[in-house]
């Protein structure tokens, strides 16, 4: 789960976005996925709550991709195609 958590912070900070939840929430949601008592449900509205556009520099384009709540609307692979160029 560490590793999906990786992939999910990676996929987020491609499209402009962070996950702005406190660190023992955070290790609630990746035990509770580990032991089966959080479903794929969850840990997607939990995400959903806790991503946050970053702020700065080079996150316009970011934010102009994003729908309801800030979520980004682009596809994993689209954003893995962009960024290997």
């Amino acid at each position: 789960m560490r590793t999906a958590l990786m992939c999910a912070l990676v996929f987020l900070g491609l499209n402009g976005h962070r996950l702005e939840a406190d660190p023992e929430a955070v290790d609630r949601l990746v035990d509770g996925v580990a032991s089966g008592d959080v479903d794929k449900a969850e840990v997607a509205v939990f995400l959903r709550e806790y991503a946050t556009p970053r702020q700065g520099p080079g996150t316009e384009r970011s934010q102009a991709n994003t729908g309801p709540r800030g979520v980004p609307k682009l596809s994993p692979w689209k954003s893995v195609k962009k960024s290997m160029g």
